[in-house]
């Protein structure tokens, strides 16, 4: 089970385009699966699977 949360009430950016995810839906922000830090995504670099890195370890996602 992940953390997702509605990206509405967090105000943070995309960690892939650096775009403020509070106005662009389907955005979510969830745990690092190797540091349990936040991550924030679009839904726009969701749908298109566009890779993502945690700040805090490096790790990368699709």
């Amino acid at each position: 089970m992940t953390d997702k949360k509605p990206a509405e009430a967090t105000g943070n950016f995309c960690n892939s385009c650096g775009r403020n995810i509070a106005a662009i839906k389907n955005s979510v922000t969830f745990k690092c699966p190797n540091c349990s830090s936040m991550i924030s995504r679009c839904g726009k670099c969701r749908s298109r699977s566009v890779q993502y890195t945690c700040k805090v370890c490096g790790f990368l996602g699709p």
